[in-house]
């Protein structure tokens, strides 16, 4: 997370327009970029022009493994944040030259839309109408509705530094370069701002009721609207963050951490990857052992018995007795919890790269992932439905 904290104070540096300077004005939706990466020797090329088609010796390595279902994309730049996947299986990416792209959820081309400055987090979606907000540090959060066409542009105090993330159906939170967290209803007035009482270090994250917490390189803040602000202080900066149903759990320096409503802090042993869903709360240790806590409640521990040692790649995504986690080798590693005396791990082969991202799609079978060459794709989920035959998409 402090890779990202300094990602941004460089962007701002390098690529933000500063005061004065004319910005890259926003663009109507033009044609669709290549749908796969060139090879990873090669630089993504830049979104195609408007009515043309990849040239036939552009024909590259299918990204996917054979007999998977899906499609992957790439953007012709690095990805920033997390993909979007909304409730018809609609596929959004921002890259880091200021494009959202959309696809359809057969992985058809819908629309690609510009913005002035460098998008440095994850988009949100609209629940009203399906629409995008984007933040970017041009000092704009950008509303693009569903037809690929802007429905607002709204003038920010100060570049926005993380992605937008929804506080109720009606708004979003994000973090400000100048260190406020700001409030911002879905169609771009402005709610409030609140000094944040540390350097953040990554995301924030939404607990229910919009009580924002946000870590920290000296402990977690948490921010109840614009009434109340804490700070539960931690030894080392925190580098994972994650939600349970009763309360925020943190990895810092090696040690895993949970909190009360209190900020009364309570470690756990040493954890190498945490991973929450809202709920409950697994940790393992890197090592074949680890911890799940099914109901986010720190006194209520299974212990895992052995199992294959994992090593992610990126970050992972939990769903009620199962977990996700992306491997170097492009596979991605299933955990299986429905026994947590014997979890079960399974592997599927699934790009032919590393994987950075693997998560359960929400409200559908499919998995998202990304991988390091700044692909995206949408994979119906290999451990709950058959595998296709080799060549079908």
């Amino acid at each position: 997370m402090r890779a990202l904290a300094l990602l941004g104070l460089w962007l701002l540096a390098c690529g933000a327009p500063h005061s004065g300077a004319q910005p890259r004005p926003e663009s109507a939706p033009e044609a669709a970029p290549a749908p796969a990466s060139p090879p990873l020797t090669a630089p993504p090329p830049p979104p195609a022009p408007r009515g043309s088609k990849p040239p036939a010796d552009e024909a590259l390595k299918e990204p996917l493994v054979p007999g998977l279902r899906g499609f992957c994309v790439h953007g012709g730049a690095p990805l920033v944040g997390r993909p979007l996947v909304d409730g018809a299986g609609r596929l959004y990416l921002v890259t880091r030259d200021g494009y959202l792209h959309a696809y359809e959820a057969d992985g058809r081309f819908r629309y690609s839309f510009t913005v002035a400055g460098t998008p440095l987090g994850s988009p949100s979606l609209r629940a009203s109408d399906g629409a995008v907000l984007l933040g970017t540090t041009a000092r704009s959060v950008y509303g693009i509705g569903a037809d690929g066409q802007l429905s607002f542009r709204a003038q920010t105090l100060t570049p926005v530094w993380s992605g937008l993330h929804a506080r109720d159906p009606e708004s979003v939170v994000y973090v400000g370069l100048d260190r406020f967290l700001y409030a911002l209803s879905n169609h771009g007035e402005a709610l409030y701002r609140v000094p944040i009482p540390g350097q953040p270090v990554g995301e924030p994250a939404v607990a229910p009721g919009g009580v924002v917490y946000i870590p920290l390189d000296t402990g977690l803040a948490r921010m109840e609207q614009a009434l109340k602000v804490h700070r539960f202080p931690t030894a080392e900066p925190i580098d994972e963050l994650g939600l349970g149903a009763h309360g925020p759990w943190v990895l810092s320096g090696g040690a895993l951490i949970s909190f009360d409503l209190r900020g009364v802090a309570w470690r756990h042993g040493q954890a190498s990857a945490l991973l929450a869903d809202g709920r409950s709360v697994l940790a393992l240790d890197g090592q074949g052992g680890g911890a799940w806590f099914p109901g986010g409640d720190p006194a209520d521990r299974v212990v895992l018995g052995p199992h294959e040692p994992l090593e992610p790649s990126g970050e992972g995504g939990l769903s009620g007795t199962r977990a996700l986690f992306p491997l170097e080798s492009g596979e991605v590693a299933l955990l299986d919890l429905a026994h947590p005396e014997r979890p079960m791990v399974s592997r599927v082969a699934i790009l032919h790269e590393s994987v950075t991202l693997a998560l359960f799609a929400a409200r559908s079978r499919r998995l998202l992932l990304t991988g390091r060459s700044g692909r995206a794709c949408l994979v119906d989920d290999p451990w709950a439905v058959p595998r296709a035959p080799a060549g079908f998409r």
